[in-house]
């Protein structure tokens, strides 16, 4: 800066502070203003003829680096209004009108997060209520920041607009903009609904983050960013209690007046549980109120892709039905994505990688890829994972289930599911596993052959048989006996297949020896060691040779297990089963429990 430019500044304070009135100290100080601004315009001009850049100068100057440098472009003074802050901006939606219902302990735990994350981004399927929680928690706590910008990125079609969404939500450019005003205090940048522009937002937050400490980043979106120190806060379906509420709340505001009876409360809550807590398809099902009431809105779940629509007209489009959520996230997928998905729909409950690999094996995705894809699908929202078991929305299923048949999948991916699970069936001889690993599947299993068995063909096909075989142990197992009988015995008027009639048969030996119906098991027993023999399928009358000896013992009949007992010996070397032979010997003696009524171990 010139000499003259400090000597005139110094002698204008003097004067200021010498003035007698403050008519001639006003005059003193804008001559000083004027000189200084002179002064500070020269200054400018030396440090960047030295090589200092405008964000530097601007920082120091405590101005935005776009004002300082148009003000210089223009040729006139440069006037810093230092310690003079510019006045808080709060760029916020509108203020939701309707009541927020649960998620409180959800809103303490993310402003934990917040006040020690600097990034922290909620995940969660379409329609959870990611933006919902984001907007009342930036309501009631927008206050302890300088700043708070939200930005609505999902009208944006490509991630190339992101930086031009962001510097109109400022009002101007982000980095510079951020930089000025984090040095007045804390702020915070709302992204909402990344997922489609995932990968520019990751770019944009990881280079504001390093203009200023002191700027916090919300975001919501289906995966997560993917930068450096964030935070996944997933968000979960509402439990039962606060779903129920959530459904009543919005059908009072539907229908003025409606209350829920005890028979309609147990209605809603299973329609709560059918429609996985998902608030969006909560609330779509709670506008139906006026023409259904909940007990036939629960009958009616089946349909409810077509059945759930008629959103608030102000909503997005993608919140109008749960059809339009579903559908946002599925066309973010890639082809290969999309298929692996498709597929997995086919699982009516939880599943391990090896299940999936099975009725994705048309693919035929190296092992690599196909993890990568479900643990892509994963973080996206669309497949949630528990441990090793991962698991589909049901009403993502219903959506999955509608792509199947449009790309004419369904039929085959229905065979490649009813495959896998035979695979864990008591009769057919084991393939890579231990009876009690099979066991264990079956277990497991349980939902998934309840909903596989009635899509196998009942007739001709012996695995329809074997899925019955399995669904039936876990029935019982569960004390399901007359549910049981009743699959059996209409299966075995309806199997044609030779095979398929021996495993039914030996099932309800079995049931019957179980139910201390010992004629009758013995009756069965009898039809399938012939059916056996005729088949010659020595493992298949291994197992009716047992379960007859288990009938006759049970029935005192000695002279039959001296018969019955030796074919035991002399195919157990063909079959793949351990025999219970302590069971069987005491049977034989005339010893054993009633309470042994188990006669194949698988």
């Amino acid at each position: 800066m010139r000499e003259s430019h400090l000597a005139s500044l110094r002698h204008l304070v003097t004067r200021a502070e010498a003035a007698c009135d403050e008519t001639q100290r006003a005059a003193a100080l804008a001559e000083l203003q004027r000189v200084g601004a002179s002064a500070l315009r020269d200054a400018v001009s030396e440090a960047r003829d030295s090589g200092v850049s405008w964000r530097i100068l601007a920082s120091e100057l405590r101005m935005a680096a776009t004002t300082l440098h148009s003000q210089f472009a223009s040729g006139r003074a440069v006037l810093a209004r230092a310690g003079q802050p510019s006045p808080r901006r709060l760029t916020l939606p509108a203020p939701f009108v309707d009541e927020f219902v649960g998620r409180q302990r959800e809103l303490s735990d993310l402003r934990r997060l917040m006040s020690r994350a600097r990034v922290v981004t909620l995940t969660g399927t379409g329609g959870i209520g990611k933006t919902r929680l984001t907007g009342e928690f930036v309501h009631r706590t927008g206050e302890t920041f300088r700043d708070v910008w939200w930005v609505e990125l999902a009208p944006l079609s490509d991630g190339g607009h992101v930086d031009a969404a962001v510097a109109a939500a400022l009002g101007g450019e982000a980095g510079e903009m951020i930089a000025e005003a984090c040095r007045s205090g804390p702020c915070l940048l709302v992204l909402d609904n990344c997922e489609h522009v995932v990968d520019a937002c990751a770019r944009l937050v990881s280079r504001l983050l390093a203009v200023s400490d002191g700027l916090r980043v919300l975001a919501t979106s289906r995966e997560q960013l993917g930068v450096p120190g964030e935070q996944v806060f997933a968000v979960a379906s509402l439990p039962v209690d606060p779903a129920v509420r959530l459904f009543t709340e919005r059908a009072q505001a539907a229908v003025p007046g409606f209350g829920l009876t005890d028979e309609q409360a147990a209605a809603v809550a299973d329609l709560c549980l059918r429609l996985d807590g998902l608030p969006l398809a909560i609330e779509l099902a709670a506008r139906q109120v006026a023409m259904l009431p909940p007990e036939e809105l629960l009958a009616c779940l089946d349909e409810r892709l077509a059945l759930l629509s008629g959103g608030p007209r102000t909503a997005p489009t993608r919140h109008q039905s749960l059809h339009a959520a579903i559908e946002w996230s599925y066309d973010l997928l890639s082809d290969t994505e999309q298929a692996v998905f498709r597929r997995l729909t086919v699982f009516a409950d939880s599943f391990e990688r090896q299940d999936a690999a099975a009725v994705c094996s048309d693919l035929e995705l190296p092992d690599r890829t196909l993890w990568t894809v479900l643990t892509g699908l994963v973080a996206k929202s669309l497949v949630v994972a528990n441990g090793q078991r991962l698991r589909v929305l049901e009403s993502l299923r219903m959506f999955g289930h509608a792509q199947l048949t449009r790309c004419d999948e369904w039929t085959a991916a229905v065979d490649r599911l009813v495959d896998r699970l035979v695979l864990f069936a008591v009769l057919p001889p084991p393939v890579g596993m231990t009876r009690e690993e099979r066991r264990i599947k079956r277990r497991q299993h349980r939902h998934n052959l309840e909903f596989a068995v009635p899509l196998a063909t009942p007739t001709d096909d012996e695995r329809y048989a074997n899925l019955l075989s399995a669904l039936t142990r876990v029935r019982r197992q569960q004390l399901s006996f007359q549910s049981s009988l009743e699959l059996l015995e209409n299966a075995l008027i309806r199997q044609r297949s030779a095979m398929g009639r021996v495993v039914l048969l030996v099932e309800l030996c079995d049931h019957m020896v179980g139910d201390g119906e010992y004629a009758s098991a013995r009756e069965f027993g009898e039809q399938a060691v012939a059916l056996a023999e005729e088949c010659g399928a020595p493992w298949a009358k291994h197992w009716a040779v047992q379960g007859l000896t288990f009938a006759c013992g049970r029935l005192g009949d000695q002279a039959a297990m001296n018969v019955l007992l030796p074919q035991l010996v002399s195919a157990h070397g063909s079959s793949d089963s351990r025999t219970p032979w302590p069971k069987l010997c005491r049977i034989w003696r005339g010893t054993c429990c009633c309470a042994d009524i188990s006669t194949t171990p698988g």
